[in-house]
C-alpha cells in the first residue's frame, strides 16, 4: 500500500509499506525500479535531460544515491547505505544472497 503527500512547494514523498525482499532476483528487481524512478522524476523535472534519441549524461550512471543527490532528492537515514548496498547488487558487487540488504 503505497502513500503519497504533497507539500505547498511542489514537492512531494512517496512511502511504499511493504517487507523488503530478503533474496537477489527481488532486491535487484528493487534496484530497478528505484533507478527508473529516480531517472524519470528527474526527467518529469527537467525534460532537457532525455532528448529525442538520447539521455543527458547526467542521467547516464546506474549509481543511486549519486542520482539522488543530482536531482535534489531527500535522502536520509539508513537510506544512502541502502541504496549503495542496491546499486552494488545491481553491478553485480559486493552484496551476495547470504548477505540481505
Amino acid at each position: 500500500m503505497a502513500k503519497a503527500c504533497a507539500i505547498p512547494n511542489g514537492s512531494g514523498s512517496a512511502e511504499i509499506q511493504c517487507i523488503p525482499p530478503n533474496y537477489l532476483p527481488g532486491q535487484m528487481l528493487c534496484a530497478f525500479a528505484l533507478e527508473n524512478a529516480l531517472k524519470g522524476l528527474m526527467i518529469a523535472n527537467d525534460p532537457s535531460l532525455a532528448g529525442d534519441t538520447k539521455l543527458n549524461q547526467l542521467i547516464m550512471n546506474h549509481d543511486l544515491a549519486k542520482l539522488a543527490k543530482e536531482g535534489n532528492f531527500a535522502v536520509g537515514g539508513d537510506e544512502p547505505r541502502i541504496l549503495k548496498a542496491l546499486t552494488d547488487l545491481a553491478n553485480g558487487l559486493a552484496v551476495t544472497p547470504q548477505r540481505p540488504v
